[in-house]
């Protein structure tokens, strides 16, 4: 299993924490089905992006 240290937890919350308190924040406004929703529809389209990104260019006419 991955361990953090307290120096790189310490550094992630100083370049991060304001991000996440203002996501967090932002996320008050809406009820857990609809995060749900929304997450679902995330992994759903960075499913297709992925995928996509692993095709073959096709060949060019």
């Amino acid at each position: 299993m991955l361990q953090m240290s307290d120096t790189a937890m310490a550094a992630g919350v100083e370049h991060f924490g304001g991000l996440a308190r203002d996501l967090a924040a932002a996320m008050e406004g809406y009820t857990p089905e609809e995060l749900a929703v929304v997450r679902r529809f995330l992994v759903e389209m960075t499913d297709v992006v992925v995928e996509h990104a692993r095709m073959p260019d096709p060949p060019e006419s």
